[in-house]
């Protein structure tokens, strides 16, 4: 029965050793991630955490993270789940944008590059809005800003 109460006693008393999480733009998914010095880098990285009641995700200011941010977990009455920035300046930016690097060269001037999402409802092009694509049209463009499927766009 001792034996019991000192496993029941340690289990309880998880929120003591409640584990704060440091995110940076500039880090490594694989760092710790458990000090300023040595954070983590990427929301995917922040997704994947087991988290209990009291821990803490904490993201630098000043920096900009993309992508979602989801929370597979769940904090308690009194011990919630804190999600936080550290260090000064302005707070920390989380953007459901991504930025994409590759491009593919299709020939005749057209470019196309994966998404990893399949619902794109705005881009930038170049910090300016812009619609969703372009296909040449007797020696005019014009944009679409609707899709359906693979075969069906709208104007």
């Amino acid at each position: 029965m001792k034996n019991l109460l000192i496993i029941l006693s340690l289990f309880l008393s998880k929120n003591s050793f409640a584990t704060t999480y440091y995110f940076s733009a500039t880090g490594d998914d694989n760092n710790a991630g458990t000090s300023a010095s040595s954070p983590f880098q990427t929301l995917g990285k922040a997704n994947s955490l087991l988290l209990y009641p009291d821990d803490q995700i904490l993201f630098k200011r000043g920096d900009v993270f993309y992508g979602l941010l989801s929370n597979r977990s769940s904090g308690s009455i009194g011990h919630p789940i804190i999600y936080g920035a550290y260090d000064i300046g302005a707070n920390p930016i989380i953007s459901g944008f991504s930025t994409i690097n590759s491009w593919t060269n299709y020939g005749d001037g057209i470019y196309y590059s994966a998404v990893a999402s399949n619902n794109i409802m705005i881009a930038l092009l170049n910090g300016k809005f812009v619609t969703m694509g372009r296909t040449p049209n007797t020696g005019k463009f014009y944009y679409y800003n609707s899709h359906s499927g693979k075969d069906t766009i709208g104007g």
